[in-house]
């Protein structure tokens, strides 16, 4: 899990020794990777969000006797047990919800009372979630706050910090231009002018990626480029090289540590509607679109989001899933909205100018409209109302 991997290297980067372990794993290798490829055919069959969704049912009721998934943490709670005391730690994160039911286990019947911490990694309170005893609950943001109270957490446990993500990869943004500079190096692609659209399918590459790209690459020139990362998704990558093999513009990427730079060299992302992607999104101030989400928990983040869009908290988000044309045709032919929504210092006179009428309802005129070089905006000083105008430019 990167939100894991993400707190283990902030913590040591602090001086605090920390280990990352697989809690399926403690009990067998082989677990851990039936678990795994049992939750992704699940969700290729379309099964995970029927099962999320009962779920959801089941804990709503919020009964006094635990669940199947608390009574299979038997299989590895001894294991995990042991390691703890043997590795004398001093308190305990988890990020999933299997540890959390394991832990609650362990003080249950071993008496094991250190501090413990579950992270949330979603934009939701996930099932069962209220069965789990640990000491703090920390989720994604305030908004949330009266959900999980709601699906039964207790307000005193629960800390509004936000879904971890690498801060020395997502915090810092270099120039666009350095970073097309960085890619076109890695793609062996020339310098050119355009439109520059990043893909992304999770992990697992999930989502008729090929489609998407085929519609998107009818609507852009050839100057633009589309980059897709697919994960560990071979298959996805492979299949994109053959369909697109004619076309220089469009790159394909497995699992790659390149996240980071890619976002700063892109113009907008679009994403099935995981946490942890959209989080490192937001930080990055990229333009997001969000596409083919998982049913079940990938549907809660997006409605999660799109009520935030509403609302005006998070102005640089549009949430989509239909038609995929359409919520790529928007992005591209609207750079002026996407200049604003980015949210952040606009690079050009033009991207400023239309920042500006959408944010106030003051028309400047950008200088490339009088073929003058630099970035610079006319303001009318023969307007009326010039006072109250620069007041509010001021602001």
């Amino acid at each position: 899990n990167s939100s894991g991997k993400a707190l283990q290297a902030a913590l040591i980067e602090r001086g605090v020794q920390c280990d990352m372990e697989d809690t399926l794993a403690i009990r067998s290798e082989w677990l851990s990777k039936v678990t795994s490829e049992l939750y992704e055919f699940s969700i290729k069959i379309s099964l995970f969000g029927l099962v999320y969704r009962l779920a959801e049912h089941y804990s709503a009721l919020q009964l006094k006797s635990k669940s199947l998934i608390y009574a299979l943490t038997s299989l590895y709670t001894q294991r995990l047990a042991k390691l703890i005391q043997e590795g004398h730690y001093d308190g305990v994160i988890c990020v999933h919800l299997f540890p959390a039911e394991a832990i609650t286990r362990i003080r249950h019947i071993y008496g094991q009372h250190l501090p413990t911490i579950f992270v949330m990694t979603d934009y939701t309170c996930i099932p069962l979630l209220y069965e789990t005893e640990l000491d703090k609950y920390v989720i994604a943001h305030k908004d949330l706050t009266e959900e999980f109270i709601r699906k039964g957490l207790s307000r005193e446990k629960l800390q509004s910090i936000g879904i971890p993500v690498y801060e020395d990869k997502f915090s810092g943004r270099i120039s666009k231009n350095e970073a097309r500079k960085q890619v076109n190096a890695l793609f062996e692609w020339e310098e050119a002018d355009g439109k520059w659209y990043l893909i992304m399918g999770g992990s697992m590459g999930f989502g008729n990626i090929t489609k998407l790209i085929r519609e998107l690459k009818s609507k852009v020139s050839d100057s633009d480029r589309i980059i897709c990362v697919c994960g560990k998704n071979e298959g996805l990558k492979q299949s994109i090289h053959k369909h697109f093999s004619e076309s220089p513009n469009v790159k394909a990427l497995g699992y790659t540590h390149k996240i980071s730079l890619i976002m700063d060299a892109c113009d907008v992302l679009l994403t099935k509607p995981g946490g942890i992607t959209s989080t490192e999104a937001i930080i990055k101030n990229i333009p997001l679109v969000h596409i083919n989400p998982i049913k079940g928990l990938e549907e809660d983040n997006a409605a999660f989001f799109k009520k935030a869009v509403e609302e005006g908290k998070l102005p640089f988000v549009k949430h989509f899933t239909e038609p995929l044309a359409g919520s790529v045709a928007f992005v591209e032919t609207d750079p002026g909205k996407a200049g604003y929504l980015l949210d952040r210092a606009p690079e050009t006179a033009l991207e400023l100018s239309n920042a500006i009428v959408e944010k106030y309802g003051i028309m400047t005129v950008p200088s490339p409209m009088f073929e003058y070089p630099g970035n610079y905006l006319r303001i009318g000083f023969g307007r009326e109302n010039f006072k109250e105008v620069i007041s509010m430019l001021f602001k």
